[in-house]
């Protein structure tokens, strides 16, 4: 999905559903990139208490480029 940075720029959250792992793709390599990663991780653990999915646990990917 689609992520506005720093208010100036995109990047990219990408999530790897079948190996559950999400990371920012970013040209710029922003300082914010883990917080949007922890927010869609703790996104998905609180809705996977409503839906009752397994989409709960994600591990940040170790390289987006």
């Amino acid at each position: 999905m689609p992520v506005h940075v720093n208010g100036n720029h995109w990047a990219l959250l990408a999530a790897d559903v079948a190996g559950r792992t999400v990371g920012l793709v970013d040209s710029l390599l922003s300082a914010a990139n883990a917080a949007f990663v922890h927010l869609f991780q703790t996104y998905m653990a609180a809705r996977a208490t409503t839906t009752e999915e397994e989409l709960a646990d994600w591990t940040p990917m170790s390289h987006c480029a």
